[in-house]
């Protein structure tokens, strides 16, 4: 998918986004996406947490009822839209 959107936020997590030109409604307690730590010594028990690079949620089209999950990743000021599922 791969394609330049606008997120709304509030507080630092998405509310609601435009897409498909119906604006859609974050239904549930997003996720953040982490990037994989690329290596921990084996004595590490307990891992830090990776650095978020996006959110996880699931978000519902008011107009037609509609409900998808979506992926989207910060990239600097601006958010990419990597995957919806049905």
């Amino acid at each position: 998918m791969n394609a330049l959107i606008e997120v709304k936020l509030l507080h630092g997590v998405p509310v609601e986004l435009p897409w498909c030109d119906t604006e859609w409604r974050v239904i549930d307690e997003p996720t953040p996406l982490r990037r994989e730590l690329e290596w921990l010594h084996p004595l590490i028990t307990h891992a830090p947490d990776a650095p978020r690079i996006g959110w996880r949620f699931t978000a519902r089209c008011a107009a037609q009822d509609d409900v998808r999950t979506f992926d989207v990743l910060e990239r600097g000021s601006s958010w990419m839209l990597q995957n919806a599922w049905d």
